[in-house]
């Protein structure tokens, strides 16, 4: 409570220090002007009052004396006075105190001096029936008649700052007397929070030294961790680098082993490909009699020795093959060997060709791969000589290849008597060197040999050449002609080898089917 009575004591007195110092006493500084002006008469008077001090007595007295008079200039003088005191002017001042003087002069039975708003106060009192004197009394008066009036109004003033200063000092009593409850109680609240604070920090000093032993022991403990841990790293590494030589001495092993195992299986592979079993045995046996068997046929009678020669060479490439690829081989647990396939190749292969043996998940049989490439071959050379005898058999008509025709001459010459044999041989050679040398195309019923000409088959008959030395005449049945070579006989065998060479060495001449038909001609066909 002292301390509440303290500080609104201050604060009073800050209040009337500072409405002292805001009030201005009207007239004082106009006053100090004044005497500033040049020298005057009523100037000189004004000075001279100047330095009167103001009585607030007397201008309460002044007030109210005029007011008792009663009458309505002195009370209306009053009452300009009362209201013109807060901004009172120079101005307004001097015209107060001519209205003051106006009344002074009407109660004392005289012309009062007026002074209207559109007339200036110099004007007024520039007259020489103006009494200066009067004037400047009154206006003197008029200064303190306003201090009375401007100490009623601050003493008002004053009693409401008072009365405000007294609401808020006993509301700032309430609120200190509230704030010094809360004071109370945050002291109460620090004091437990203080015991707190004491307590809690024993807790925390107790743990932070647990805390720190048992950091200290961690830290002992991964130290011998870490001695540990680098002891192990280290029998680990030399663990490892006895592993890796280890695993070196492995690698090196292994690859010993697979190059032996490759070796090895290369062997076996290639032993494989050179062993033939009893099949095999039987297969190309077979081969060589189809050839053979092929041969005794007519339209493949130059093909015997070829086939075989493709047997032959079937086999022998299957070896060399065997031997030159076994890298690429893969052998069975039966001893056959496979081709290794792609996927989708494998997955292409007839299931026919599973079933007869050919393809199995392993791949192509090797052996019979080769087979069927050689079979291949024959095939296509039976083809084609099938097709050439099939085309000379259209041209000619009747006969498909020359040892057909010369069994066809055979059996001609059989029925005819010896000397006309001897001379038909002797024809057929002349005739086969006229053509093999100095070519064909001679006229119909003539021969290729000077002097010897065809005679006219008759029917049932044979056509026999003619020559100086054997007339031309047909020969009917038996008999011979006279004078028929017979010292220039040739057999059936010598005539067959000459057909052969002949065939051989007109091969692929234009002109071999044309020595065909001559020979048909000459031996009656």
């Amino acid at each position: 409570m002292r301390l509440a009575g303290a500080a609104t004591a201050a604060l009073i007195v800050l209040v009337l220090s500072t409405v002292v110092g805001a009030w201005r006493i009207p007239g004082l500084g106009a006053r100090e002007a004044k005497q500033k002006e040049p020298s005057h008469p009523a100037i000189q008077a004004e000075g001279a009052l100047a330095t009167l001090d103001i009585n607030i007595n007397a201008g309460k007295d002044l007030i109210e004396t005029y007011r008792d008079i009663g009458s309505p200039c002195w009370r209306e003088a009053v009452s300009n006075i009362e209201g013109s005191c807060k901004a009172l002017s120079e101005d307004e001042q001097a015209r107060l105190a001519i209205a003051l003087l106006s009344c002074h002069l009407v109660s004392s039975g005289r012309r009062g001096a007026a002074c209207p708003r559109a007339s200036s106060v110099a004007q007024c009192t520039s007259g020489r029936s103006f009494d200066f004197n009067l004037f400047t009394q009154f206006k003197l008066k008029i200064v303190d008649m306003c201090a009375y009036v401007q100490s009623l109004s601050w003493r008002q003033d004053t009693a409401h700052v008072l009365e405000a200063m007294g609401d808020a000092s006993l509301a700032a009593a309430r609120s200190l007397t509230a704030v010094r409850g809360s004071l109370d109680s945050v002291a109460e609240a620090h004091a437990g929070l203080k015991e707190t604070i004491v307590t809690h920090a024993d807790s925390l000093r107790a743990m932070v030294s647990g805390m720190e032993a048992s950091m200290r022991a961690a830290r002992e403990e991964s130290t011998e961790h870490a001695a540990t841990a680098s002891k192990l790293l280290t029998d680990l590494s030399a663990a490892a680098e006895h592993m890796r030589d280890k695993q070196r001495h492995l690698t090196q092993a292994v690859d010993v082993l697979s190059a032996y195992i490759d070796r090895t299986s290369a062997l076996l592979t290639a032993v494989l490909g050179k062993q033939h079993s009893w099949q095999d045995a039987l297969a190309y046996t077979a081969a060589l009699l189809a050839a053979w068997a092929a041969g005794a046929l007519p339209c493949f009678a130059g093909l015997r020795f070829p086939l075989m020669a493709v047997v032959a060479a079937t086999l022998l490439a299957e070896r060399h093959l065997a031997h030159s690829l076994h890298f690429m081989l893969v052998a069975d647990p039966g001893g056959s060997l496979w081709l290794p396939l792609p996927s989708a190749v494998a997955g292409a292969m007839p299931r026919a060709a599973v079933t007869a043996g050919v393809w199995s998940p392993l791949g192509l049989s090797f052996r019979w791969a080769v087979r069927f490439a050689g079979i291949a071959i024959g095939a296509c050379a039976a083809a084609w000589s099938l097709w050439r005898a099939l085309k000379r058999g259209g041209e000619s008509g009747e006969y498909s290849s020359v040892d057909e025709r010369v069994a066809a001459m055979e059996q001609r010459l059989s029925r005819l008597p010896e000397d006309v044999r001897a001379v038909v041989r002797e024809e057929v050679r002349s005739l086969v060197h006229q053509v093999a040398w100095g070519g064909v195309g001679s006229p119909q019923g003539r021969s290729m040999l000077p002097g010897v000409e065809w005679a006219a088959p008759g029917r049932g008959e044979a056509t026999v050449p003619t020559s100086p030395r054997t007339p031309a005449s047909p020969l009917r049945g038996a008999g011979a002609a006279e004078g028929s070579p017979l010292s220039e006989r040739m057999t059936v065998k010598e005539l067959k080898k000459m057909a052969r060479e002949l065939n051989i060495e007109l091969e692929g001449n234009e002109r071999k089917q044309e020595l065909l038909d001559i020979l048909g001609e000459a031996l009656g066909s």
